[in-house]
């Protein structure tokens, strides 16, 4: 009897503690999704259906609508922007590598260091472009650098594409140019896209950790002198604030009494956002 006492003890006690363990690292953690849709206007097809927003997997084919604009985010980090008419296929989730491949239309691709990917692919019809930081459109033997450089192969020809530049393919012949005023205007729209997609990650995060915002105080001193804690609405314009270097977003870090994944993700998107909003100021 003593022994089933204990037996029955000990197993109360795990329950007790795995719960606990569950319970901590939901206000901690943040799973990272490798591949996720976002619709943001118009038809999307995910696989011949309509979609609104989803989870994708390898060798799912995302096809926007004459209408439609979408964005393809890879494991947080890569940021796709489908144009109207344009279908994709993920071709490889490898977290370090992610490809894709770009059966037609434009693409606006925006690769961020947020967690840790190596590098990234995407292929159009005989080009292939492969970056470790950059933003950069592409089409079929078309392909414009709106920061950094890319390495972009065409045709068994080899490029190092750099920032304000375009290399594509007319009448046979491939040649490399400077972006022209249209084309930089359309770097600059891509990259406030990009932004807003950012934000709609940070958003989600918010949203998945409400309990966070209870456990780090943003603390202000209001007009009348008084220092309180910011609400949730607040603490969402306070990022605003960050986005645009009025605040100082390393302090939300300190501001926390433990570790949590979703605040350290939260100030990485806003580093990030904080380092488009500086490149589109260039343009």
């Amino acid at each position: 009897m003593v022994k089933k006492k204990l037996i029955i003890t000990l197993s109360v006690v795990a329950i007790v503690v795995i719960a606990l363990a569950v319970g901590y690292f939901s206000i901690v953690g943040s799973k990272t999704v490798a591949a996720q849709l976002h619709v943001e206007s118009g038809g999307v097809l995910v696989n011949e259906k309509e979609v609104s927003r989803t989870v994708l997997k390898e060798d799912d084919a995302i096809k926007t609508l004459d209408n439609g604009y979408a964005t393809i985010i890879l494991y947080e980090s890569v940021i796709i922007n489908l144009d109207p008419n344009t279908e994709v296929v993920i071709d490889d989730l490898i977290n370090s590598h992610p490809k894709i491949e770009q059966k037609s239309g434009k693409t606006w691709n925006t690769f961020t260091k947020l967690l840790g990917i190596e590098d990234y692919s995407a292929k159009a019809g005989n080009s292939v472009a492969s970056v470790r930081g950059t933003l950069f459109a592409l089409k079929e033997n078309y392909i414009l650098v709106g920061d950094s450089e890319v390495d972009f192969g065409i045709n068994s020809l080899d490029f190092i594409v750099e920032e304000n530049k375009v290399v594509e393919e007319i009448n046979g012949e491939i040649i490399e140019r400077d972006a022209t005023t249209e084309e930089l205007q359309e770097i600059k729209h891509n990259i406030n896209r990009v932004v807003a997609e950012l934000k709609y990650l940070r958003e989600k995060e918010i949203e998945k950790k409400k309990l966070m915002l209870k456990i780090v105080k943003i603390e202000i001193v209001d007009s009348e002198g008084v220092k309180r804690t910011l609400n949730q609405e607040e603490a969402r314009e306070y990022l605003e604030d960050a986005d645009n270097k009025e605040v100082d977003i390393d302090s939300l870090l300190e501001k926390s009494p433990i570790e949590i994944e979703s605040l350290e993700k939260i100030v990485s998107i806003t580093k990030e956002i904080q380092k488009l909003v500086d490149l589109g100021k260039r343009y």
